[in-house]
């Protein structure tokens, strides 16, 4: 089982979550969770990082299971993962916390996409996508112990997202190292109550501080 660290929003405070997670599967090609065709990977390089990871920031909306009649609203990320035995393809991949996928009632939800039409103008749209199969069992994996989950999907090609992998993302190691400790200033993108930045739909960006190490990174990480 192939391993790769992951990114998760926990809640209103959107907590910063470094775990693992495994998937059974390659990840040459994206896959169409709609029609069931595989898509090409159309991502583009930002010179930024912090640029590149709000545009692949996307808000996630579906019908309530905890609350009938009501809408649950979300925070996903788009990464690339590499394929292994193609090393010059890659996947998309979406991130978010589990329990934003788990509370989506039904087969499908909703991300907002944003389609770029040139000179710093956007459309947002609406793009279904499969999170369920029809005898109800989640087509996204999810961590054992920790609050996240991620799935493959396919992007349409008129959406900008920037070419960032997963390899970026943190590990226990890393967060170890002395260079991460109490203190130090976090972004945080999401879309809390469902807010956005903008119009065209993208997540608000807030700062935050790390709180003071209460024993390892990796519990504090977890809680």
């Amino acid at each position: 089982m192939e391993r790769f660290r992951a990114i998760a929003m926990k809640g209103a405070a959107f907590l910063v979550l470094a775990v693992s997670i495994c998937f059974g599967q390659d990840a040459s090609q994206g896959k169409d969770t709609i029609s069931g065709k595989t898509s090409t990977v159309n991502a583009s390089i930002f010179p930024d990082l912090s640029v590149g990871l709000m545009q692949n920031t996307f808000r996630i909306a579906g019908p309530s299971k905890r609350v009938p009649g009501k809408t649950s609203v979300g925070t996903v990320f788009v990464l690339l993962k590499p394929s292994q035995s193609q090393p010059d393809t890659s996947a998309y991949v979406l991130i978010t916390a589990a329990h934003v996928l788990d509370d989506i009632d039904g087969q499908v939800a909703n991300l907002s996409l944003r389609e770029n039409k040139g000179d710093s103008d956007f459309i947002p749209f609406d793009y279904p996508i499969i999170i369920r199969s029809t005898d109800g069992k989640p087509l996204y994996t999810r961590h054992t112990t920790a609050d996240i989950a991620v799935m493959f999907l396919s992007i349409p090609n008129a959406v900008t997202i920037a070419k960032i992998s997963t390899k970026i993302l943190a590990d226990d190691k890393i967060l170890e190292k002395p260079e991460v400790h109490p203190g130090d200033t976090v972004l945080c993108l999401g879309y809390p109550f469902g807010l956005s930045v903008n119009d065209w739909g993208f997540p608000i960006l807030r700062t935050g501080v790390i709180s003071p190490k209460l024993c390892t990174w990796p519990a504090l990480w977890r809680l």
